[in-house]
């Protein structure tokens, strides 16, 4: 086929689309719809568009005697031709007048009205807002919206139920009834919780309307009754749980005052380290905390000073640095650890008392310890045998409720004394001494590694220093410091 050929067989295309559009207006005119937009939406699939088939299709569908007339789609479309005005030609006509823009948009303000009426006749919330969605640009849309607000306002005016205005406010948030509409809600959800009459209910509405103007009133109520149930049962537990809840509460002052009261009241009444060393921990800015802390230093220095309990000699010591007390006490450690032997029996079992060896001619030296992670400690000293006339290493290790853990005798040869110990992260214990008739010449120092249950690893002489400290590092390496 020619190149010829092929521009006539176009030209003979556009000639008869123009005499299907030309007929298309034509069916319309005798009011024959059905043709006419069979002809238009034929042009539309070829070319979806062509002004002249949409302003068609528009007049078309805003001619209430057809039977599919839709005033939304009419209006729709003859937007949209409007839109592609630039393609119109000068040669169509329609009623005998050419179809220009401007004759568009005189039919446009013909369908806007038609498309308006319908809306209003009509009635409905759901028709104005589909008007609302659709013709965003038209001269009617603000009083649509003014009727549509005011419809839906006429629908829950009256409700008794607070998500009915909830919805409204969401759904219509410009609309002049919002102001009143809020105004109800949050006078039904006030009702609702003076209904309830529970710190609860007043919580919820706190948090559901926090601007309302029923919010102070609504957390004056809450707080008055959180205050009434926690003086009800005047427990440390139900003072703490309107601390904890109601940090902003009216009462919280009254209420941390009774609660530190009566915390110190009852640490009081046990009179015992323990017990003060709990208020202090709890409450250390209660009004109480000074006169806890001194009760809590005499206690626990008479108890120390008695030398019968480890753990309080070891919980002054950690406590309270200040001279001449701690040296007191340092000695008096140093005293009943001296007390220390090989029984396996538990510290509590005992009445919290270390017991002499069962041979009283034992005279034990220096003892020293070290505290675990977990609380526990490890001790060790050296006695001389008076039946083998031997220095002996003992090493004991206690939980941190002083129960027994282990004790062992490790064999160490020439031993003259025990200087330091060191516990690494997995508990391993560590402890360095000296030999006897050590000299500049042989060997000084010892150290020795026991494990679990007191198993001994190794023990190793130390030729090259004098030790004067033990340190043992997180990954367990150790550090000797000396000359």
């Amino acid at each position: 086929m020619t190149k010829s050929t092929i521009v006539i067989l176009l030209l003979i295309a556009t000639q008869l689309q123009g005499q299907n559009l030309t007929k298309a207006y034509t069916y319309l005119q005798k009011n024959k719809f059905a043709k006419s937009e069979d002809l238009f939406l034929q042009k539309l699939d070829k070319d979806n568009t062509d002004p002249y088939a949409k302003f068609g299709l528009s007049l078309l569908y805003s001619e209430k005697k057809f039977s599919n007339y839709n005033y939304f789609l009419a209006y729709k479309l003859v937007i949209e031709a409007i839109n592609t005005s630039e393609r119109l030609t000068k040669d169509f006509t329609y009623h005998g007048q050419l179809l220009t823009k401007n004759y568009m948009e005189l039919s446009a303000d013909s369908i806007e009205r038609k498309l308006y009426r319908f809306v209003t006749i009509k009635g409905r919330i759901s028709t104005y807002n589909m008007f609302i969605r659709s013709c965003p640009n038209s001269r009617y849309l603000e009083e649509a919206r003014l009727i549509r607000d005011r419809k839906a306002y006429e629908e829950i005016k009256d409700s008794p139920f607070v998500s009915h205005y909830t919805t409204y406010i969401r759904e219509y948030p410009n609309a002049k009834q919002v102001p009143e509409a809020t105004r109800k809600r949050d006078k039904l959800a006030f009702k609702q919780a003076e209904k309830g009459y529970s710190p609860k209910s007043y919580n919820r509405f706190m948090k559901d309307f926090p601007e309302s103007d029923q919010y102070w009133e609504a957390k004056k109520a809450r707080d008055t009754l959180a205050y009434r149930q926690a003086i009800k049962a005047s427990t440390i537990e139900s003072f703490n749980w309107y601390i904890k809840h109601y940090p902003n509460g009216s009462d919280l002052a009254k209420i941390r005052t009774k609660r530190d009261s009566l915390a110190y009241r009852i640490a009081n009444a046990i009179n015992t380290p323990e017990s003060f060393n709990k208020f202090l921990q709890r409450y250390p800015a209660a009004p109480q905390a000074k006169l806890a802390q001194n009760k809590h230093f005499k206690l626990l220095y008479s108890e120390a000073k008695q030398g019968s309990n480890l753990q309080y000699i070891s919980a002054f010591i950690q406590a309270y640095k200040k001279e001449p007390y701690y040296s007191e006490i340092a000695n008096r450690q140093s005293d009943t650890l001296g007390l220390i032997y090989t029984s396996t029996a538990s510290i509590k079992a005992l009445s919290n008392r270390f017991f002499q060896p069962e041979n009283e001619s034992i005279n034990f030296t220096k003892f020293i310890s070290a505290q675990t992670k977990e609380g526990g400690f490890a001790y060790t000293g050296i006695y001389k045998d008076s039946n083998t006339r031997r220095n002996i290493l003992h090493v004991k290790k206690l939980n941190a409720n002083g129960d027994f853990a282990w004790a062992t005798k490790p064999d160490v040869e020439s031993m003259a004394s025990v200087s330091h110990i060191g516990i690494d992260q997995n508990e391993r214990v560590f402890i360095s001494g000296s030999y006897r008739n050590a000299t500049a010449e042989n060997t000084k120092n010892w150290i020795i590694k026991l494990g679990e249950g007191g198993k001994q690893y190794w023990n190793l002489s130390v030729t090259d220093i004098n030790i004067h400290n033990l340190l043992v590092a997180g990954d367990g390496n150790i550090w000797l410091m000396g000359r």
